[in-house]
């Protein structure tokens, strides 16, 4: 067909057919023809973006689209090309923008509530994409993906009934991936548990998943998911069974107290011991990359301000050594201390360290008289609630114009406070006071320590001289 004397309609109408029928370099070609006698026609540079996207060209056809919306902005359908095109190209921060203007001129439009929603879950933030899918499965109940996605994020949330709900609709378009179906079990076990249930929950997933998790597995998540969704009663239970079929877990037996809002003045030494010693497998991974965790170099930076050098640093709590390379700034010799061997491991390959000592934190300092000029104590004090004896040793340990760096988790409610997370949250005021006789304050900034369940956790990040 000679595309010779055939006006700008004709020319898309043969585009359009050329596109349909995967001939796409005809399709562009149809569409360049139209816009040299039309190049104001808004739908024809639409056109040539959806096809230049079809045919892996982005940068092409984002030009298009942004031209399309220079020239008739209040076309709901050009808006979510746009938010297409910039979504393919990993923008998501214009992507969302542009997905939000698409509702703004047309909300039943169901792929750009949906579109919305995947962005919100990628930045993880599954609240705010369980609004956008309600509404993507409102306006286009046939979407089996929305469905999907929509029961992971009522999962993600804790809502293990409109997970159930949502996953059994979208099964019902064809078998549902591995992962979900097992993602639906676990949700109608939690919601059994959150009924009383505990034992038959717990019995029935082992027979429903079929996937070699044995209720031991299964209760571990149970009590760490429902515990940090706010269902704390259903958590408690969970922890007494766990509590009764190993009488000796440490670990559970100090949560069991904290979950059940027992105010003690420290975490037990086994408990951290044992806690770290399994956490340490992808320890810095998960603390860093999923916890956003920046404490050391936070830290650092504030002790820069006052000081750049120092002989001899103690790093309290070292952990993996995460604040090897920013304690390394300072010089001077670094002795790093923890309770859980397994951390200390991973701490000896960063070869930062001159000494490292398996050892409980107060009775360390309690040995080491004027032995440092800085003492480094980033995410410690989280587990230890009565400060009054570590702020006596540091009294003793620090040489004078030494340097104390720390943080906490703050609270309102008392000098301090053991949270259902099994971490302790201090008063600024407490900690100023304690200070206040044998130390200086030089800065304080408030922050957020690090990300729990995708919510941020507040602490504040305190610098002290020793007088």
């Amino acid at each position: 067909m000679s595309k010779q004397g055939l006006g700008a309609g004709e020319l898309r109408k043969f585009g359009l057919m050329r596109w349909k029928s995967g001939e796409l370099d005809l399709a562009v070609q149809s569409f360049e023809a139209a816009l040299v006698l039309e190049p104001d026609n808004a739908m024809i540079w639409e056109d040539l973006c959806g096809v230049q996207l079809a045919s892996g060209n982005s940068e092409m056809a984002l030009g298009s689209i942004r031209r399309s919306i220079g020239i008739d902005d209040q076309r709901a359908q050009s808006w979510l090309m746009l938010a297409t095109v910039l979504d393919r190209m990993q923008d998501q921060d214009l992507a969302a923008s542009a997905y939000s203007q698409t509702i703004m001129l047309d909300e039943t439009i169901a792929s750009a509530h949906f579109g919305l929603g995947i962005i919100q879950l990628r930045r993880g933030k599954p609240a705010q994409a369980l609004q956008c899918l309600q509404q993507a499965v409102t306006h286009d109940p046939q979407n089996a993906n929305a469905h999907l996605c929509l029961g992971h994020a009522c999962y993600a949330t804790g809502d293990f009934v409109g997970t159930a709900k949502s996953l059994d609709a979208a099964g019902k378009f064809g078998p549902l991936d591995p992962a979900s179906a097992l993602v639906r079990i676990k949700a109608i076990t939690f919601q059994a548990i959150i009924e009383g249930k505990v034992d038959e929950a717990l019995a029935n997933y082992s027979r429903l998943a079929d996937a070699g998790d044995g209720s031991d597995d299964i209760s571990q998540e149970a009590f760490a998911l429902l515990n940090a969704h706010g269902y704390r009663d259903a958590a408690r239970l969970v922890g007494q069974f766990r509590l009764r079929r190993d009488p000796d877990d440490a670990v559970q037996r100090y949560m069991n107290s904290a979950v059940a809002g027992e105010q003690l003045p420290r975490a037990p030494v086994d408990y951290v011991e044992r806690h770290f010693d399994r956490l340490a497998p992808g320890f810095d991974r998960k603390l860093v990359d999923s916890l956003q965790y920046r404490g050391p170099e936070i830290m650092a930076q504030m002790i820069a301000v006052h000081r750049r050098r120092f002989d001899h640093i103690l790093d309290l709590g070292c952990g993996t050594g995460l604040a090897a390379k920013p304690l390394s700034q300072f010089g001077g010799a670094a002795i790093g201390v923890d309770l859980s061997a397994a951390m200390l491991l991973q701490a000896e390959e960063r070869r930062y360290y001159s000494e490292l000592r398996k050892a409980e934190a107060i009775e360390f300092l309690a040995a080491r008289p004027a032995s440092f000029d800085l003492i480094f104590a980033a995410d410690v004090l989280v587990y230890i609630g009565d400060l009054r004896a570590f702020f006596g040793a540091l009294v003793d340990v620090l040489v004078k114009d030494g340097i104390i760096a720390l943080s906490i988790e703050t609270t309102n409610v008392a000098d301090f406070e053991l949270r259902p997370s099994g971490r302790f949250a201090h008063s600024v005021t407490y900690v100023e006071k304690l200070a206040s006789d044998h130390f200086v304050k030089l800065e304080s900034m408030t922050a957020t320590l690090r990300l729990e369940m995708r919510h941020p956790i507040e602490g504040e990040f305190m610098v002290f001289r020793k007088r």
